[in-house]
């Protein structure tokens, strides 16, 4: 029987290989408690589909590599945020950090006139 399990894609960067995502929940054997369980999948996307945060669904097939025992069935949700968006968001936090920047230099800067008042201090004793 083939297991079909659905997921959230985690990484993208291999090529034709995603890693997915999988929660359930697993009953603990003594207390007969649920409690919830993640599992990774590596999935073949032979043409390269799916994008992190993508919710999709997998289907267990005959073992493609050592680890690689499930193929892409079809996307349930493309994710909102895709490649080009984090690529934008990663600039303006860069140019952020950047205008930061500026006042961190100047406490050292004041750090290094302090630490040479100070040592001018001891010389003179």
């Amino acid at each position: 029987m083939l297991r079909i399990l659905t997921g959230s894609v985690v990484s993208d960067k291999m090529q034709g290989t995603i890693s997915v995502k999988v929660m359930s929940t697993k009953k603990h054997p003594l207390y007969r408690k649920n409690y919830p369980f993640n599992k990774k999948y590596l999935a073949d996307d032979p043409k390269n589909k799916a994008s992190i945060g993508d919710i999709v669904s997998i289907k267990e097939c005959r073992p493609i590599s050592a680890k690689k025992h499930f193929k892409l069935d079809k996307i349930i949700k493309k994710a909102k945020l895709t490649t080009e968006s984090l690529a934008v968001l990663k600039d303006q936090t860069d140019s952020i950090v950047k205008k930061d920047i500026p006042e961190t230099k100047e406490k050292e800067s004041k750090k290094v006139i302090k630490t040479e008042e100070h040592s001018t201090k001891e010389s003179k004793k």
